[in-house]
């Protein structure tokens, strides 16, 4: 189940022999043969209500691009007293193939009250 900002089904690429685990956008290219895969999305939100969570401590997304989508289908537990700490890595070369640069993401957090902090070398 992939969750993103809304609830329904939703039609990836992934390779055909599983090299990469990762699906992607339609608009993006990979060096070997690949499949059309459709798969039931939720909201984050919704599913978190679904399970009776109330509180979250860190959300850790490693999508290859759906970040925003995936913060956006999280707005009420983004804008909880107890906001999550969020880990996640943006790049333009993976938001671009979903119509987006990286920017996106950034003000998207920003807006609601989160500062960025970078992972360096020496910690």
């Amino acid at each position: 189940m992939h969750s993103q900002d809304r609830a329904g089904k939703r039609r990836y690429l992934s390779p055909r022999d599983g090299i990469l685990l990762s699906i992607a956008s339609g608009r993006q290219r990979f060096p070997v043969p690949t499949q059309e895969v459709e798969v039931n999305t939720i909201r984050l939100d919704d599913y978190l209500r679904s399970l009776r969570l109330e509180k979250v401590d860190l959300i850790k997304i490693d999508t290859e691009g759906a970040e925003l989508e995936i913060l956006q289908g999280a707005e009420n537990l983004l804008l909880t007293e107890s906001s999550p700490v969020i880990m996640i890595e943006i790049s333009d070369e993976r938001t671009r193939p979903w119509g987006y640069s990286s920017a996106a993401i950034y003000d998207f957090l920003a807006r609601r009250g989160y500062a960025w902090f970078s992972v360096t070398d020496d910690g």
